[in-house]
């Protein structure tokens, strides 16, 4: 085997173990009672509602879907919901997503455990309820966590390839995330958010590449046995990139002194949604502060004996990046 090859086939190793659990996130749930979700199909009760007798239909299934059906239902309420229903868009929705989810049994195993996960580390936090729903589309917002309930829009996730998707103007690289692999990646990632720390102030670039990579590594610990490029929402492909340019990502950010930088437009170009990265190559993924992010909290928690909880809370992102010593190779 030549250099080059060997090369390639170290490089093939190091990816294909970046994409296995890390033993610092196995962990033993034995002690940890199990958690069994059973998730509630609003959009399949609402949608089996005879149109004549809509009105007493409604009565009959409130006391089950209180978080969308409230106790007193005006005129106005029945009204919009029924036109809802009837449109024909919204019913061949319905349609298609009970054709590609006639059951949920997979997403509630996967969230179940994933959800055990999260009660070992946070054992005074729970989710009480699960629902899924047609949204209309709610791409923005495909999941949501209120309440201590989750609510699936299951509408986004119909498939990259999702006729619809392209006709309302959903962008490829979005699209590429709606599929069913990603419900429970979206519905963690909508609990972690309540996990973090409100900051209202001013924040940088650092703050946020800290925020973001707290987020990832809460993914990390409740989602071990997912792979990153799951977790962020990556093709193989760019996730492969981001391991190959990490020094590269690195040293750019350091050198355009970039870090404590609080410009809207420079965060922005590394952390919002896009099909790439603009600074960098067009084979990049957005969101590439966000990667570097994730890589500075898992060498701070690999580095220091820190408990998930005060990660979460912690608004320090330079001690953070001082306390990683993160220093990725060129």
């Amino acid at each position: 085997m030549n250099q080059k090859n060997i090369c390639i086939f170290i490089f093939i190793l190091l990816f294909f173990a970046a994409c296995k659990p890390k033993p610092q996130f196995d962990v033993d749930l034995s002690n940890v009672e199990d958690v069994k979700i059973t998730i509630k199909r609003y959009d399949k009760a609402l949608f089996s509602l005879e149109s004549n007798n809509f009105r007493k239909g409604l009565d009959s299934i409130k006391s089950e879907f209180p978080f969308f059906i409230g106790d007193k239902l005006d005129t106005f309420d029945v009204i919009s919901l029924r036109n809802y229903i009837s449109d024909p868009v919204i019913i061949k929705t319905f349609k298609d997503t009970y054709n590609k989810y006639p059951d949920l049994k997979d997403i509630e195993k996967d969230l179940s455990l994933a959800l055990k996960y999260f009660k070992y580390y946070f054992p005074n936090h729970k989710v009480n309820e699960v629902y899924t729903y047609i949204s209309g589309f709610d791409f923005e917002n495909p999941v949501k966590f209120v309440d201590s309930t989750l609510i699936i829009a299951l509408d986004m996730y119909l498939g990259a390839d999702y006729y619809f998707y392209p006709m309302i103007g959903i962008p490829e690289y979005k699209a590429y995330r709606m599929r069913k692999e990603s419900v429970v990646v979206d519905c963690m990632n909508e609990i972690g958010k309540t996990l973090l720390s409100p900051d209202r102030g001013q924040f940088n670039f650092l703050d946020k590449m800290i925020y973001e990579g707290k987020l990832l590594y809460f993914l990390d610990i409740t989602m071990p046995q997912t792979e990153d490029s799951l977790k962020i929402g990556f093709k193989t492909s760019q996730i492969e990139w981001c391991m190959k340019n990490e020094g590269n990502m690195w040293g750019f950010f350091m050198e355009q002194n970039f870090l404590y930088n609080n410009e809207k437009k420079i965060i922005s170009r590394f952390m919002d949604d896009g099909p790439y990265t603009p600074s960098f190559e067009e084979t990049s993924p957005a969101r590439t502060g966000a990667y570097i992010g994730w890589q500075i909290v898992r060498a701070y928690m690999a580095k220091n004996n820190v408990n998930v909880k005060d990660l979460m809370m912690t608004k320090d992102s330079q001690m953070v990046l001082n306390k990683s010593k993160y220093k990725p190779k060129k």
